[in-house]
């Protein structure tokens, strides 16, 4: 595979773990920052490599074949999303492009001994599964914040946005990974939450906030 070819099935693979279902070539576009001409393109060539099953205006899916070739660079990508945020503490907001950036050309014997290095994480800094070295992908038990009732606590696990402006509001508040969080209230009105972080601050988000946020439920 070429590294453009690379880029774009990484981005459907990301894309279906949050639809599961086709993605539309807008969708693909927006996310990669090109022109649906360029994406439609390049569903034609990874279409006749069997990688994606495409149909003009019924958007696009991943078939077996095309998972297999990804998934090591998905486990690549996210591994070296763990590195830089944890031992060179790159900010969430920077690590995205970086981390791609260097799982284009990573063989998998560094692969291998970044993961030990790391001690074999199973989640990335955002949230999301790290496939293992044979390819299989751990089903995550995080939950959204907006599924905690009142009273119940979670462990901020990861995030469904990862733009800098949705990242920056959290970092404002205090909102940050591994950090513990109890829904005080549930706000009928307009379905936001009031929150407490650490058991201190207290504050009120919206719908749009919590409905991005991945918690562990604590029993």
């Amino acid at each position: 595979m070429t590294n453009a070819e690379k880029i774009y099935l990484q981005a459907i693979y990301i894309l279906n773990e949050k639809e599961e279902c086709s993605i539309a070539t807008n969708m693909l576009a927006h996310y990669l920052k090109t022109t649906p001409a360029a994406v439609t393109d390049m569903m034609k060539k990874l279409s006749q490599k069997n990688f994606v099953l495409y149909q003009k205006y019924q958007g696009v899916r991943m078939t077996s074949e095309g998972i297999k070739h990804i998934i090591p660079m998905i486990r690549s990508y996210r591994l070296w999303k763990v590195f830089l945020a944890e031992k060179l503490y790159i900010s969430l907001e920077e690590i995205e492009a970086m981390a791609n950036h260097l799982s284009l050309f990573s063989s998998d014997i560094l692969i291998h001994h970044l993961n030990i290095f790391l001690k074999q994480p199973t989640i990335d800094p955002h949230g999301n599964p790290i496939p293992d070295a044979h390819g299989n992908v751990k089903k995550s038990s995080y939950i959204l914040l907006t599924k905690l009732k009142e009273k119940e606590r979670g462990i901020i696990k990861g995030y469904l946005n990862h733009t800098p402006h949705f990242l920056n509001f959290l970092k404002k508040r205090g909102i940050a990974l591994e950090v513990t969080i109890e829904v005080i209230e549930k706000i009928s009105f307009d379905n936001s939450l009031e929150i407490s972080i650490d058991k201190y601050a207290k504050l009120n988000i919206s719908t749009k906030i919590s409905e991005n946020i991945l918690v562990e439920k604590i029993n």
